[in-house]
């Protein structure tokens, strides 16, 4: 079985939140006004809604609840998800979700509230792949608001939008649901998987390691 990072009983209090937004109101990060053309866009041309990656009718929908600061999490997203993505996603045969969760300290509750401003403006997949390339120690205080403003921008969001779609209740909400529903499917650490015709029922997907071809046989099995 492939590590996990496990749940911790208690979440942050949303007061961590707010000193976000205060801070990325007083940062001096550089401005957004244009995306760095530069960085390639692993998911260019994907249709993206949300928390989702694919194309709507697609049969099969895959959900992953992960935190952003779990090293299991960027394993699975620099190895594995590339390869789901070129064989599965863009083919039409499968839809993605992310769930993004907050428990492994303050700075897991800082960027899930910028998973979730760049969720609304449709960039969530880019920010959260920027996110892990770029991701350091757990919770050493690396998440502030210059590297929150520079993932951003790099994933193609503007600046303003973004510390605004931050401070909107949706975020919060956004991110309380992924809460709700992790408890409700006994998600128990991350990343955890589940799969399922596209609108139906979910289910767990069996894999022991962070591998691409037990994934892709649990998608075929799935079919």
């Amino acid at each position: 079985m492939f590590k996990m990072h496990a749940l911790t009983a208690a979440l942050l209090a949303s007061i961590l939140t707010v000193s976000l937004l205060v801070t990325l109101n007083q940062s001096g990060a550089r401005d957004a006004s244009a995306p760095a053309t530069e960085l390639r866009d692993p998911y260019a041309g994907i249709p993206q809604d949300g928390l989702s990656l694919g194309r709507k009718d697609a049969p099969l929908t895959l959900v992953e609840f992960a935190d952003l600061q779990c090293p299991f999490c960027r394993d699975y997203a620099v190895q594995v998800l590339p390869q789901i993505v070129e064989r599965y996603v863009r083919t039409g045969q499968l839809r993605l979700e992310l769930r993004v969760l907050r428990f492994l300290g303050p700075d897991s509750v800082t960027a899930a509230a910028g998973a979730a401003a760049a969720a609304q403006h449709d960039r969530l997949w880019q920010y959260a792949d920027l996110f892990y390339q770029r991701q350091g120690a757990e919770n050493s205080g690396y998440v502030t608001q210059d590297f929150l403003h520079e993932v951003a921008t790099d994933a193609g969001l503007k600046t303003q939008p973004f510390t605004r779609a931050i401070a909107e209740r949706r975020a919060e909400r956004m991110a309380r649901d992924a809460e709700a529903e992790a408890k409700l499917l006994g998600v128990e650490g991350t990343p955890s998987f589940f799969i399922g015709p596209t609108g139906g029922a979910l289910r767990p997907m069996q894999i022991s390691a962070l591998e691409f071809g037990q994934f892709a046989a649990a998608i075929e099995s799935a079919r």
